[in-house]
């Protein structure tokens, strides 16, 4: 039976008014405070950890961002160190600066130089790449736009945001109010993100059946408060529910061409496939990034296949048209017993294929031709069924290019420190890819 993973989590919780670091002293060396937990802190992120912080340090206190992670797979441990934001009360130990922090005898010396980093940002401020939510302040600023919101509404916030989901690219946030709970949610500004406050104030408004309505919203900040669901689909999906998913967008997708324009005003990115065609080369000038050299030379010979499948859709005669980027049943809610679609961080204007992941993903062949055939059906009063099931594979392959795009573009231009979070998919995408240029071969 194998060892469970155990994990020691460190606090970095900076003095409220001051440049300075609470340290503890033990045995003539300090440390942050720090406790054990049980599992791989990887897959949690600060969201799941707040609760367990919270307890270390006797007092409420906000997680911004992980500093650091590391795991030593062999004997199932990790670490991760958390910069915390915390009123400084009644908090047990020594107030250090950079000055003393120097010389300092610590018991992880490789943490003085994220300390002093940490230090320097409480002079000079934050980078500026640093998201909005891992900075000092931000929520206080968030509660009290919530508890406006609130007030006019005749309800009132029960207690402190609890974090669902707080990392490089979005945070999400519960509010606990007289009325229930409802959820803040903003995201990352990022190059091939649209402004989703935007976005989802046009699709609500067009597709209310389908596009959950904001309780409230600003786009200048890219905040919106929205209402719960009764129920998320989930990964764990049945085949119904995942056709259905899949058949009720892809009549959404329909509608949409008519709205093609003023969907594109709203904020939803122009990623049609000219766009998309545009980017191969730039996109395999950055292989060997991601890839190994063997694999970025095969990517760029098999590029002409990447423009045969670009013009393949092209020729199919399936308008473009609304894309969520994102599509699978995590994204996917239910009310009155039929899907209702969220989270349009990703929201653009391409071929509607480019957003079937949840059926190109799929291990079961069997199964993926179901889904696929139950979509296609969707399309086939336009295009005749079997010219659609035939331009199958070169969809894959567009719609592979498509997510490569997006990671790489995320890697680059999310903060470095957080690139970590987001860094497997650039290598996946450009991997899949390549298995996808190979069968068309």
């Amino acid at each position: 039976m194998s060892q469970e993973w155990r994990s020691t989590l460190y606090v970095v919780a900076p003095h409220p008014t001051s440049a300075r670091v609470l340290l503890q002293q033990q045995n003539g060396r300090y440390r942050l405070p720090a406790t054990t937990a049980a599992g791989n802190v990887w897959d949690t992120g600060p969201a799941a950890v707040e609760p367990i912080l919270r307890d270390l340090m006797g007092q409420d206190l906000t997680v911004l961002h992980r500093l650091h992670y590391q795991a030593d797979e062999a004997r199932r441990t990790g670490s991760s160190v958390y910069l915390v934001e915390t009123a400084g009360n009644h908090l047990t130990g020594q107030w250090v600066d950079a000055s003393i922090l120097a010389d300092l005898p610590l018991d992880q010396p490789e943490q003085r130089s994220l300390l002093a980093t940490v230090l320097e940002e409480r002079v000079s401020g934050p980078p500026s790449g640093r998201n909005p939510w891992a900075r000092p302040g931000w929520q206080a600023q968030v509660e009290a736009w919530i508890e406006a919101h609130l007030s006019e509404n005749g309800a009132r916030l029960l207690g402190p945001l609890k974090p669902v989901k707080r990392w490089a690219l979005s945070c999400v946030l519960e509010a606990p109010t007289s009325t229930g709970s409802i959820y803040f949610k903003t995201h990352a500004d990022l190059p091939l993100f649209g402004n989703e406050a935007a976005v989802l104030d046009e699709l609500s408004r067009r597709y209310p059946t389908e596009i959950p309505r904001p309780l409230a919203l600003e786009r200048r900040r890219i905040w919106m408060l929205l209402p719960p669901f009764e129920e998320i689909v989930g990964w764990d999906a049945s085949l119904a529910q995942r056709r259905a998913l899949l058949t009720r967008f892809a009549r959404l997708q329909r509608r949409a061409v008519s709205d093609v324009e003023p969907l594109l005003r709203s904020g939803c990115l122009d990623r049609r496939l000219d766009w998309t065609a545009a980017q191969i080369e730039p996109l395999l000038d950055q292989a060997d990034q991601f890839v190994d050299a063997a694999s970025a030379a095969r990517l760029h010979a098999l590029a002409p296949l990447l423009r045969r499948a670009i013009d393949a859709l092209q020729r199919l005669g399936v308008p473009e048209t609304l894309v969520h980027g994102d599509l699978h049943g995590g994204n996917v809610a239910l009310r009155g017993g039929q899907p209702l679609y969220f989270d349009w961080t990703d929201a653009c204007i391409s071929h509607p294929f480019v957003d079937l992941l949840d059926v190109y993903l799929e291990e079961d062949e069997a199964l993926g031709q179901i889904l696929r055939d139950a979509y296609l059906a969707e399309w086939a009063d336009e295009v005749d069924f079997l010219d659609l099931q035939a331009a199958w594979p070169w969809a894959e392959a567009v719609a592979a290019l498509h997510h490569t795009i997006s990671y790489v573009s995320i890697v680059q231009h999310v903060e470095p420190g957080s690139a970590y979070e987001i860094d497997w998919g650039p290598p996946f995408w450009f991997k899949r890819l390549l298995s996808l240029l190979e069968k068309l071969t």
